[in-house]
């Protein structure tokens, strides 16, 4: 075989290769389109079209946006729902890096019952898991009864217990990934388990608790379930309202609280990528 035949050889071996990866990146960019971004970008745009009378044709507008019953309905369920998302989402991250460093220290101490403990540990906070915000609403209901479960505590708390997996997730994968001569180095100078917690693991991983609270933030705020099963009327989020204005075929209302909701998720979701580093111990 010549060199010539063998380069050329080498080159359609190297583009049969790519075909897979082209076939699949353009059936991946269809679907996203069309049952994805085509969904979310409808939502802003039909809040901007609007139809005066029915024999008229809709056009661009801002009336749902200026209307009075927008104003004093959908800026205080903007405001509802970031309060709730903050107070969810801290939770859960707290929670996280207490499960996370409980994780980290009980495997540190060696092999043996230290990993009956992690495992055990592991299972308790992913077992929000094996249900969902409206079955945790059902059951504060049955064990507390409706005076004392209907309360924003309540639904801060399903929220946040809600995101716990996903944040404890993403913490445990950095403190596993946390060098043991950093550790080593701690112990030497006398850092206890949580203290090298606090001192070591926190400040490396300041940037993967900020994700995983941005991720939290996300979930809460798309959540209905708990407020809608919690009976919570004063308290109406976003995703109440666009519950209920669809439901009274008021989709212009809709549309606008589904675009605020669109953008506070996009903004939580961009903090989330900013706190992912492409090291192993900042992402």
């Amino acid at each position: 075989m010549t060199a010539g035949t063998e380069l050329r050889y080498r080159i359609m071996e190297k583009q049969n290769r790519g075909i897979p990866v082209i076939l699949s990146l353009t059936l991946y960019g269809l679907v996203t389109a069309f049952f994805v971004l085509g969904p979310l970008i409808s939502i802003p745009v039909e809040s901007f079209l609007y139809k005066p009378s029915r024999a008229a044709s809709r056009g661009l507008s801002l009336h749902f946006w200026r209307s009075l019953e927008t104003a004093r309905t959908l800026f205080p369920a903007l405001g509802r729902s970031l309060i709730l998302a903050a107070f969810a989402a801290t939770l859960a991250s707290l929670l996280a890096v207490l499960a996370a460093g409980a994780v980290k220290t009980v495997e540190s101490a060696g092999p043996g019952r230290s990993a009956f403990w992690g495992t055990l540990v592991r299972i308790g906070v992913t077992a929000p898991l094996c249900s969902s915000g409206i079955v945790l609403s059902l059951g504060w209901l049955i064990l507390y009864g409706r005076d004392h479960a209907r309360s924003l505590w309540a639904v801060v708390l399903i929220h946040g217990v809600t995101a716990l997996p996903f944040a404890f997730n993403s913490l445990n994968q950095g403190f596993s990934g946390l060098p043991e001569n950093l550790s080593n180095a701690a112990s030497a100078f006398g850092g206890g388990p949580v203290k090298r917690i606090l001192t070591v693991a926190l400040p490396l991983f300041f940037r993967r608790i900020r994700s995983a609270w941005a991720f939290s933030a996300v979930l809460s705020l798309g959540e209905l379930n708990a407020v809608l099963m919690l009976g919570m009327e004063e308290w109406e989020t976003l995703p109440l309202l666009i519950y209920r204005a669809a439901g009274a075929y008021r989709y212009g209302t809709a549309c606008a609280a589904g675009t605020l909701l669109i953008l506070c998720c996009a903004g939580a979701l961009l903090l989330s990528e900013a706190g992912s580093g492409r090291n192993g111990h900042g992402a």
